[in-house]
């Protein structure tokens, strides 16, 4: 095609340098638009190049990337949803459902039912004075149940028969002690168990003090008020001896230290002669204690073969004396306070002090 429009434009060279006035060969190069027309016809299939962009198909190609569509594989990491490994977490859950320790209570409910139990003992208060009044409590497992008050030396002095839970109100004693000791005894089956609970005595508020600081709870308070009277007193190898005037009495006592006894008689003049005299280095008694020592009996004979000789002559002066709520008299002696019964006769020796 290209040689076909080379020819033609050489053609129109040469017409054109053609001379003269010829004319005719004009119409031959009138034919030339014909080429043209023969040209663009084949020249249109040329132009059919265009449906090759028709290369659109090759965006078909693009569903490839369909294949991004795998990340939904991805997705699958999602489905291993380790929280719920976390959930066999709640298999430790199991681990508090080992209340199997339930289990290991029911040994406490073994103990073998032939040994008695005391659940709890108590009291209402833990001191009082002499007469006040005690509320015990308590709770066993046993057959019986005893409570006891017991002496200093832990014997039994009082006794009293419970049931196995109660309550129990005693009177706290007037004894000459710190403290008063009650025992909760229970038995099963020839076995025993027991508890104490010590109840301390405090002295009394009273109205009237004693003439002496601290007296002891047991000692309750007085019923009179203290008072100075006419009195001697003699110590002897011994024992003592004393003489005191308290309104219509007139006593002479004497004390015994080994046998912690005192024994008192009626005030007389001696008029006899003394049977025995005193070694040397002792000393006779009074003449106010004579008539006691030479003619009235103690414990194991004559006064004068059992509280021996005097160590110190007599001393007269008033001794300070008080009654208490039983009238018993409560006398401060040169070698301490004591207490005696109401008509000074005879009887265990009670050192207050």
């Amino acid at each position: 095609m290209l040689r076909r429009v080379t020819l033609t434009v050489l053609m129109l060279v040469l017409a054109a340098c053609g001379t003269g006035g010829d004319t005719e060969p004009l119409p031959t190069v009138a034919q030339l638009p014909t080429v043209t027309p023969s040209d663009t016809p084949t020249n249109t299939p040329v132009s059919t190049p265009t449906p090759t962009a028709t290369a659109t198909p090759t965006y078909t190609d693009t569903p490839t990337a369909s294949a991004t569509h795998t990340p939904t594989v991805t997705f699958t990491p999602t489905n291993t949803p380790l929280p719920s490994a976390t959930f066999t977490a709640t298999l430790t859950m199991t681990a508090s459902h080992t209340p199997t320790a339930t289990a290991t209570f029911t040994p406490t409910a073994s103990p073998t039912p032939t040994d008695p139990v005391i659940v709890t003992f108590s009291s209402n208060v833990s001191s009082s004075a002499p007469n006040g009044s005690v509320i015990f409590r308590w709770e066993a497992q046993a057959d019986s149940v005893v409570l006891e008050r017991l002496n200093m030396s832990g014997t039994p002095i009082e006794s009293n028969s419970v049931p196995l839970i109660g309550t129990f109100t005693v009177t706290i004693p007037n004894v000459a002690q710190s403290q008063v000791i009650y025992r909760l005894t229970a038995t099963r089956g020839g076995k025993t168990t027991s508890l104490s609970l010590p109840i301390t005595l405090v002295a009394p508020v009273c109205a009237i003090s004693w003439f002496f600081a601290n007296p002891p709870a047991n000692l309750g308070c007085p019923n009179s008020y203290s008072q100075s009277y006419p009195a001697w007193y003699q110590p002897f190898q011994n024992g003592h001896f004393f003489r005191i005037q308290i309104g219509a009495l007139d006593k002479v006592c004497g004390i015994q230290n080994n046998l912690n006894l005192y024994t008192c008689a009626n005030y007389a003049v001696y008029t006899g002669t003394p049977p025995v005299t005193p070694p040397s280095g002792t000393v006779a008694p009074d003449p106010v204690f004579a008539d006691m020592f030479y003619n009235q009996l103690a414990i194991g004979g004559f006064w004068y073969s059992v509280i021996g000789w005097g160590t110190a002559g007599a001393s007269n002066a008033p001794l300070v004396a008080q009654t208490d709520s039983g009238g018993r008299i409560v006398v401060q002696l040169p070698m301490g306070v004591y207490r005696f019964d109401a008509l000074l006769t005879s009887g265990a020796v009670e050192k207050l002090q």
